[in-house]
């Protein structure tokens, strides 16, 4: 046989077996992760996407019935009703939030979506907050300060919970730009994010994205959850209350949701501090309103407060006893360090003083009573 021949015939072998192991690895992506040197993480993220899903079950937050995926939304057996999946994040909403009607909030997160690629986390935030109409830019310094050292401050209330069992099952209701899902990473197998507003969990899927992190987010109203009962052990309702649009109904969902024993730590803004508001900076927020003052105005004259309804602790812990939720641990909201970063000389004089107090023992009920926030820890029968 000729070099010629046996050189085609050398060829047609290496091309058959060429074709072999692609065909091997495109059935297989294991195989050509492994093939590639990336077997162990193709492992590994594989098996976080898969522990994500696998318990929960999502029913109409309409009629309560099953619902089953298919063709990029879910879809109601009962009464048909359609909720599509955004971004990869499904939209069980019946209502928006207050501040944007629900198209409006879609198109919104749509314009953060198609900004998020070019992007970081920190440009994204800022983005946000440079088309929204409400924020000045001095105030927007200081927000994004604030979801930016979030995750510090989430480790701390997550510290609440004491030690935490394999297994055990975080949601957190309200989670916002996702400070205490990255919080939750190496404590809680797969988080779980729920939050009204699309346009925040854009947001925060584009945060985990960076950090290499994992956690499924749904995009939801609390007061109508689309969770079948109960599949969590642990639930954080940071900062929640005081924005849903029934807080009763709200707090009846938050125990629902729980397992028998589980636990529920939120917090809420006091209606009856007197200093800066937390978030905006306005002194005495609630009785401005009460006296029809305005809590301060936002560009194009928005009040930035316009639809939070502060509550007192006593309020709050009569919410929990009434739904049956056991009250463990009533405290001051805890201050950590970097929460008066990006604030005036004067706030942070009063966030100095407010954590100094913290530490004295018969001080803290004062806290509790009179002071700009208060945090809850409470169990599920």
């Amino acid at each position: 046989m000729s070099w010629g021949s046996s050189r085609c015939e050398w060829r047609g072998m290496v091309v058959i077996l060429c074709l072999k192991c692609l065909k091997c690895r495109i059935s297989s992506p294991e195989r050509t992760a492994i093939w590639l040197g990336q077997g162990e993480r193709w492992k590994k993220n594989r098996v976080t996407k898969a522990t994500e899903t696998q318990n929960l079950r999502f029913i109409c937050p309409a009629c309560r019935a099953e619902v089953f995926a298919s063709n990029a939304r879910y879809e109601c057996v009962q009464c048909g009703r359609q909720y599509p999946v955004l971004f990869g994040i499904p939209d069980f909403r019946l209502r928006s939030d207050r501040y944007l009607a629900l198209d409006e909030e879609r198109d919104k997160a749509r314009r953060l979506f198609d900004a998020s690629s070019g992007r970081s986390f920190r440009e994204l935030l800022r983005y946000y907050y440079s088309i929204t109409d409400d924020v000045s830019p001095e105030r927007a310094k200081a927000y994004a300060g604030y979801v930016v050292d979030g995750p510090m401050r989430a480790g701390s209330d997550l510290d609440d919970f004491g030690s935490i069992a394999p297994g055990a099952a975080l949601l957190d209701a309200g989670c916002g730009a996702g400070a205490s899902l990255v919080a939750a990473q190496g404590r809680f197998a797969a988080p779980v994010g729920v939050d009204i507003a699309l346009r925040w969990l854009v947001i925060c899927r584009k945060r985990l994205d960076e950090l290499g992190l994992s956690a499924t987010l749904v995009c939801a109203d609390i007061d109508s959850s689309p969770f079948a009962n109960p599949q969590s052990t642990h639930r954080l309702a940071t900062d929640l209350l005081e924005h849903v649009y029934d807080q009763r109904a709200a707090m009846q969902s938050l125990k629902a949701q729980l397992k028998s024993g589980g636990l529920l730590w939120l917090s809420a803004i006091n209606s009856l501090w007197l200093g800066p508001h937390p978030s905006t900076g306005t002194w005495a927020a609630d009785y401005q309103r009460s006296w029809g003052i305005g809590s301060g105005k936002g560009r194009r004259g928005y009040d930035p407060l316009r639809y939070v309804s502060p509550l007192t602790a006593g309020s709050a812990c009569r919410l929990c006893e009434d739904v049956g939720l056991e009250t463990l641990k009533v405290l001051p909201r805890r201050v950590n360090r970097t929460d008066g970063s990006e604030r005036s000389k004067l706030e942070r004089l009063a966030i100095a003083a407010y954590s100094a107090l913290q530490r004295v023992t018969v001080l803290r009920s004062v806290g509790v009573t009179f002071g700009p926030a208060f945090q809850i820890l409470v169990r599920a029968p």
